[in-house]
């Protein structure tokens, strides 16, 4: 991972573009890392690191869409 204000910019990327959706996710959990990409930095989440699962309602309203995201990725 690199330094804090490259991660703040990294998330503040994957918004802009719509990679994430600007608001609240409706649920979250965290866990061991599943080895899927992460949806602010795009690297892997290893089983040794800390996953978040961000879970939006669809623009349409007619589902859900989930993002897996590192812990610290997030939080930066």
């Amino acid at each position: 991972m690199g330094d804090e204000s490259g991660l703040r910019a990294g998330a503040g990327d994957a918004v802009k573009p719509g990679k994430l959706p600007d608001r609240r996710p409706e649920r979250m959990w965290g866990g061991p890392g599943s080895g899927g990409s992460c949806a602010i930095c795009g690297k892997t989440i290893g089983t040794e690191e800390v996953e978040f699962e961000l879970q939006f309602v669809s623009d349409g309203g007619s589902g859900t869409v989930s993002y897996q995201v590192h812990a610290r990725c997030f939080a930066g």
